[in-house]
């Protein structure tokens, strides 16, 4: 055990665990300074709900079926699956460098993601905007109009 000990501590400082967070701050440095033609300038904010649904799109749901099934109501949505995105600059990397029209769309709000091994699953979405209460005597004008 003694031995293993300080395998193991190596191993771990050598190849810290790579934390979902972390990976979000990769996205949001991307989505804020990475596209040149960023047409938004406010971060990502993280989404436990978009977490769910990035766990189930990794075990092969379609993005539509992961997000009913967690009870996400998008306007808009987006899924990005990265594969041999070993740190998280390489994570930024291949955002800024592949996927800036996504990650830099400013109607996308929300962020989970899921990482396994060297795969990242990334879900971007805008929730529904449902009337309020005072906005919803205007609907059925609206409508009609």
């Amino acid at each position: 055990m003694r031995i293993l000990l300080p395998f193991i501590v190596g191993l771990l400082v050598a190849n810290p665990p790579l934390a979902r967070a972390d990976a979000i701050d990769a996205a949001n440095w991307g989505r804020l300074h990475g596209c040149r033609s960023a047409a938004t300038h406010t971060a990502l904010r993280n989404s436990a709900t978009l977490q769910q649904a990035a766990k189930r799109l990794a075990s092969g749901i379609s993005l539509h079926d992961a997000l009913a099934a967690v009870g996400y109501l998008a306007a808009q949505s987006s899924a990005l699956h990265l594969s041999g995105a070993v740190s998280d600059a390489q994570v930024s990397r291949t955002l800024t460098g592949n996927y800036c029209g996504t990650l830099a769309n400013p109607q996308l709000r929300d962020i989970g993601i899921e990482r396994r091994g060297h795969e990242v699953w990334i879900v971007l979405a805008a929730p529904v905007s449902l009337p309020t209460s005072a906005d919803a005597s205007s609907v059925p004008r609206r409508i009609l109009d």
